[in-house]
């Protein structure tokens, strides 16, 4: 075989690695990884916000918990219930370490070791960087129209349709 022939494959053979890494999230032909699974989902989620989303959401749920309290102890003072919500968001912020164990496992159990290599390559890109920028904004703006829907369409919805329930229609008073 020519000598040049021998080294246009060789070219030819490293270009193709590297697009199959590139589109495929392997390490390129030489490459070491130098992160573990664990390791890559803890950078996805860095450098998406992952675990600080997961928080938000915990948060978002604080005020309905002291919703339902309130509704079982309606004689809870305003005092008492800006003390529950204290205790409550105190509480989550000491579970933090706990919900970010609880989202890595998540990804852990949900996502192969390749499809894992290939969101940190992805969230690594200029392109997933950039993507990863905008996902909290993108979640902001999703749970703000999902509770102006839930507060004009689904919860008026609901009421109508227990008032219409020949069963229920006492809940709706």
């Amino acid at each position: 075989m020519c000598y040049n022939n021998r080294i246009w494959r060789v070219v030819v053979f490293a270009q193709a690695a590297a697009l199959a890494s590139l589109l495929c999230g392997a390490p390129a032909l030489g490459e070491t990884k130098l992160l573990d699974k664990r390791g890559e989902i803890r950078e996805i989620l860095t450098r998406t916000d992952g675990v600080a989303n997961a928080k938000r959401g915990a948060s978002a749920s604080v005020p309905m918990l002291i919703q339902v309290i309130r509704s079982k102890h309606p004689e809870i003072s305003p005092a008492q219930t800006q003390e529950l919500m204290d205790l409550v968001k105190s509480t989550l912020n000491d579970q933090s370490t706990f919900i970010e164990r609880n989202v890595i496992d998540a990804y852990d159990e949900t996502f192969s070791t390749e499809e894992i290599d290939a969101l940190y390559r992805f969230y690594s890109s200029p392109t997933g960087a950039a993507i990863a920028s905008k996902l909290g904004a993108v979640t902001q703006n999703a749970m703000e129209k999902g509770r102006i829907w839930g507060q004009t369409i689904f919860a008026p919805e609901v009421l109508k349709r227990i008032k219409a329930s020949e069963t229920i229609k006492n809940l709706a008073q």
